[in-house]
């Protein structure tokens, strides 16, 4: 009886000393297994639709009690531009060697009790490969209440100062705590966004009362596994659904869905220290926009000198769709919509004029009754 209790005791004592808020061990080495995908599109059967895969291997290691170091390993893209359940992802090794050749150099963090206030890297990586660093450390930035089930604060994420809801459930059995966050993109004060085709939008009190064009739905799922140390997470899945409809169309929305999965492979005693060469500044989580003019995410295509192009995909638009609808020209459909957004007000202007007593390109563009 004695014997029992003493275990009883013991075991006790041990859950008492387990914590759930956020750490990582500096003298440890952790690796993570990454997946991430992204697709665009109407949702609507026989219309082409657009997105791209990222795997890969992480493994994180520390450099001082605040300070770890992150690289990236095994990596592979896969790019989609078809029909689904018609077409299949295909392998981008061009694109995978050229992101790889900067991700394989290491970058750091601070991190401290499950928040990230800096990244470093090499000078010579892009900003573009810093926010895909920043999509995977965006998995630690969670904030971790024991003596609340429900609770919600204003917090740094890759879309900016947004205000997060959290939810926490423990396994009584495991003592495993699943943490949901849903993030309120509506609530940002500092909101990574830009806004592109606005040339004749005029922003009134009316627009406003109907709603915003755009509804978006972040939430992300963790498991984390108590330790003397700190909190561990062992699973972790984020999902992100973006609807962009044009003057609030119903059931015209254009959809964008994000997904990343994050799993723990193992923990490990940290061995040599790496090597690293000069690092500067690179910001915080918070996405960092490259290029305004850049075509990334749609479809890949030179947006400079707009107003032509856009010109000939009208003309060859009206001419395919005269008697029918061609599904087949979807990509063409993205090709003007994405010009379009870059066109300014005059060259809408000289666009107008150009079409002006074109039936053709009029019934494309405003219907059989104007």
């Amino acid at each position: 009886m004695r014997r029992l209790l003493l275990c009883c005791l013991v075991a006790l004592a041990t859950c008492q000393n387990l914590r759930y808020e956020l750490a990582l061990n500096p003298r440890k080495t952790y690796e993570y297994k990454y997946e991430g995908g992204v697709n665009f599109g109407l949702g609507i059967p026989n219309l082409a639709e657009a997105g791209m895969r990222i795997s890969c291997k992480v493994k994180i290691s520390g450099i001082s009690d605040q300070t770890f170091s992150l690289q990236v390993s095994e990596l592979a893209f896969q790019e989609f531009n078809g029909f689904p359940g018609k077409n299949d992802f295909n392998a981008s090794p061009k694109l995978s060697q050229r992101i790889a050749a900067q991700l394989i150099k290491p970058f750091m963090f601070d991190y401290t009790s499950g928040h990230i206030s800096a990244i470093h890297a090499s000078p010579e990586v892009s900003d573009t490969v810093v926010n895909i660093v920043r999509g995977i450390l965006g998995f630690f930035q969670v904030t971790v209440k024991t003596t609340q089930r429900i609770y919600e604060l204003v917090e740094v994420g890759i879309h900016g100062k947004c205000q997060s809801n959290y939810a926490t459930e423990e396994n009584v059995e495991t003592h495993d705590l699943t943490i949901t966050q849903v993030v309120d993109l509506n609530g940002c004060s500092e909101k990574a966004a830009i806004y592109r085709g606005m040339a004749t939008a005029v922003v009134d009190e009316v627009a406003k009362q109907r709603g915003e064009s755009i509804i978006s739905a972040v939430r992300y799922v963790y498991t984390v596994k108590p330790t003397a140390e700190g909190g561990l997470i062992t699973r972790a899945h984020g999902l992100e659904q973006q609807h962009f409809s044009p003057f609030n169309v119903k059931g015209g929305s254009f959809k964008m869905e994000a997904m990343k999965e994050m799993v723990l492979l193992g923990v490990s005693d940290t061995g040599r220290a790496v090597l690293y060469g000069p690092m500067e500044s690179k910001g915080n989580l918070v996405y960092k926009f490259v290029n305004a003019e850049a075509n990334v995410p749609i479809m890949m295509q030179n947006l400079e000198n707009p107003v032509p192009k856009a010109i000939e995909l009208v003309k060859h638009l009206a001419e395919v769709n005269k008697y029918e609808i061609d599904s087949a020209r979807t990509e063409d459909t993205i090709k003007l919509y994405q010009l379009l957004r870059v066109v300014p007000y005059e060259g809408l202007e000289a666009m107008w004029k150009e079409f002006a007593g074109n039936e053709g390109v009029q019934t494309l563009v405003f219907g059989h009754d104007c």
